[in-house]
């Protein structure tokens, strides 16, 4: 067990989080607050919860799009359409397109 240091206005809004929360009279006991605000920064944006929520996401939309998704182009001319269109309006912007 380790203890760690907090401002007070963190503490407050613990407390006020705490409260909110909807576990009959306590609320949610600030300890359990604070261990899963660092477990979700341990394993946030970059943990394996959320690749494998990433995961879950890419192979529940795989095979959404139909053909008509791709004004009748093959997926790898659609792409080059999609870069072409990109590249004109950089152009017309100054930009290099790339």
């Amino acid at each position: 067990m380790r203890e760690i240091a907090i401002t007070d206005d963190q503490y407050e809004q613990l407390k006020k989080a705490s409260a909110r929360q909807q576990i009959p009279r306590t609320g949610k006991p600030i300890s359990d607050l604070v261990e899963a605000a660092i477990d979700n920064a341990i394993d946030g944006e970059y943990g394996t919860a959320h690749r494998e929520r990433l995961r879950q996401a890419f192979r529940e939309s795989a095979g959404t799009a139909g053909p008509e998704d791709f004004d009748g182009l093959s997926s790898e001319e659609y792409v080059e359409k999609i870069r072409r269109g990109w590249g004109e309006r950089a152009g017309a912007l100054g930009g290099n397109g790339r």
